[in-house]
């Protein structure tokens, strides 16, 4: 992801995320990323090299848990706001596994929105 393509998706979004940290956004774009596959089968796109408008309901609410804080609630409308902002450079982006740092969201959010991690495990 280029400095670029970051600023433009920001671009008609900004007031919208005035309450959106960096580290939030960036852990957006991680997860999404790595749930691609399960957006992708969730929305039933016939053409995959396009995101859906709307992200799936349970991978909407798992991104609302687990982006929130105990000093910051995500709102369902904030999510909202990054899906249509983020959407084509998270589908440029393609799949990417979830790192370490964040397996723990997927443990604690991901199993009552029937969300998954998908991990892969190194012969090495």
């Amino acid at each position: 992801m280029s400095a670029h393509d970051l600023l433009v998706a920001l671009n008609d979004s900004l007031e919208s995320l005035q309450s959106v940290s960096f580290r939030q956004l960036l852990l957006f774009i991680e997860l999404c990323s790595h749930l691609q596959p399960l957006i992708w089968r969730k929305g039933r796109l016939d053409n995959p090299a396009v995101p859906p408008l709307c992200l799936p309901p349970n991978v909407h609410a798992f991104l609302v848990d687990a982006l929130s804080t105990e000093d910051l609630v995500v709102s369902f409308a904030v999510v909202e706001v990054l899906w249509k902002a983020f959407s084509r450079l998270i589908w440029k982006l393609g799949f990417r596994l979830a790192s370490r740092s964040s397996l723990h969201l997927f443990l604690t959010y991901g199993t009552p929105h029937s969300v998954g991690v998908s991990l892969f495990i190194s012969s090495n």
